[in-house]
């Protein structure tokens, strides 16, 4: 099995738009969601989709987790770290008190389930830097 979620996300004001496509099984589902919480951006895996939502204000953290999951025949889930963004004091860091930066602008989470056979890998990464 192989699953690829290209998600694009794009700050605004207090908010983030989502733009994705997928690629999976056909009888396979995504949704991505916000420090676990509700899952505001949903999808069969082949599509593509666009969505949108605030972030907190003032200083946060969030965790956008991706969760994959076929309901029907050979049934599956798994549940990822998509990637984070931390804002202090209008700085987006990758990690705690380490920023995005254009020699380094991305974040890499690796993940493993069921004994190394099913390997999950995302890259959650900065493309554009405010100019000084």
């Amino acid at each position: 099995m192989f699953i690829s979620v290209n998600a694009t996300f794009t700050l605004f004001g207090n908010g983030v738009t989502i733009s994705t496509t997928s690629q999976g099984p056909q009888q396979g589902y995504y949704s991505i969601s916000q420090n676990g919480e509700t899952n505001f951006c949903n999808g069969q895996l082949g599509g593509s989709l666009n969505c949108m939502t605030m972030l907190p204000m003032g200083d946060f953290k969030v965790l956008f987790l991706l969760s994959t999951w076929q309901p029907s025949g050979q049934t599956w889930s798994y549940n990822v770290n998509l990637g984070r963004i931390i804002d202090r004091d209008g700085t987006y860091e990758k990690e705690e008190g380490i920023v995005f930066t254009e020699a380094s602008p991305c974040s890499n989470q690796y993940n493993s389930f069921s004994n190394n056979s099913v390997i999950a890998v995302s890259q959650f990464c900065c493309t554009s830097f405010a100019q000084n």
